[in-house]
């Protein structure tokens, strides 16, 4: 009996953990190959990311860094999806380097098309849940 209270007691506190808390909005001043980009969230926080180099090229690796304002978390993930077709689970996590900054060596798959619009969904993985910073880029085949 107490394993099972212990055991949905914890699983209960993994749902919550992982409970998205905010969505921000994507910030429309950011073009899609203007970085670095901020997204402002509702507490006042933000997030900032630059990609790097660019152009982003399919099937190269891109640096990506995610500067933090006012935000405590666990751990930064990003998930990379195609705009209006299915380019499969492009899921990374980001290492907190020495400058407090996040960072992740993320390749892209190939597309058909010569140029492709991303959707890149920053995952801030916080005591009180998830919050999700949205962006936007494009990535060329050469």
């Amino acid at each position: 009996m107490i394993a099972v209270v212990a055991l949905l007691s914890y699983m209960q506190f993994i749902q919550k953990k992982q409970q998205i808390i905010e969505q921000a909005e994507i910030n429309s001043e950011c073009g899609l190959s203007q970085f670095p980009c901020v997204v402002k969230l509702k507490d006042g926080g933000s997030v900032q990311l630059d990609i790097s180099p660019q152009p982003v090229e399919v099937l190269k690796p891109i640096n990506i860094r995610i500067v933090l304002n006012n935000i405590d978390v666990n751990r930064v993930v990003g998930q990379f999806n195609g705009v209006g077709m299915n380019m499969g689970i492009n899921r990374y996590i980001f290492k907190q380097k020495q400058d407090g900054s996040y960072h992740a060596t993320v390749t892209l798959p190939v597309c058909v098309r010569n140029r492709m619009e991303w959707d890149a969904q920053i995952s801030l993985e916080t005591e009180q849940g998830v919050i999700i910073a949205p962006f936007r880029f494009e990535a060329f085949r050469q």
